[in-house]
């Protein structure tokens, strides 16, 4: 679902997503992602997990959310979803290890690490009649398929903010299944 929070250092409103156990929480819907361990390593000198996010809905900052709420991890970059807005007695997470995260670390990269390699969308056409025109029939549904021929996995410009951690090597998959809300 979602809420609106207000920042405490700034006094912004802002409605973000948030769990259902959110005692705030409107408007739950189910949300599905799966999760792909790549790589574990850091980034900036600190400790980093490189993962693949496979989302099975479209939820607004599904992606975000699962990691930050989900796992215990935001996103490193993300400055919406670190610990503060989920910060209540009433929302128990996945994992206890949510506060360890540095949201310092957050503030120091110039974006969220958050990059597609595939991306799919399904956007309906309206047909819309204007007076003394001609109306063509559109179909109801245009697929649209953006791929990109980079590493799919790493952006390039951010290769060197990561160092691989050779101790690790398993690969883990995980799916995390949440009620959200895609609003802000």
């Amino acid at each position: 679902g979602s809420f609106r929070y207000i920042w405490p250092d700034t006094g912004r409103k802002q409605k973000i997503t948030v769990p259902n156990t959110h005692p705030e929480c409107y408007r739950p819907r189910e949300s599905l992602t799966t999760i792909i361990v790549l790589g574990y390593g850091k980034l900036m000198g600190e400790p980093a997990t490189r993962v693949l996010l496979i989302p099975k809905t479209g939820r607004r900052h599904q992606l975000r959310v699962h990691c930050a709420v989900g796992l215990g991890h935001p996103i490193a970059g993300d400055i919406t979803y670190v610990r503060r807005p989920f910060d209540h007695p009433n929302i128990t997470y996945i994992h206890d290890i949510y506060a360890m995260h540095d949201v310092n670390l957050d503030y120091k990269l110039k974006h969220m690490m958050l990059h597609a390699y595939s991306m799919k969308i399904k956007l309906q056409i309206k047909n819309n009649k204007a007076d003394n025109m001609i109306s063509h029939q559109l179909p109801k549904m245009k697929e649209y398929q953006f791929h990109t021929d980079d590493n799919p996995f790493f952006d390039v410009n951010d290769a060197y903010l990561w160092e691989k951690d050779e101790e690790s090597k398993g690969i883990v998959m995980a799916t995390i299944m949440d009620t959200l809300e895609g609003c802000i």
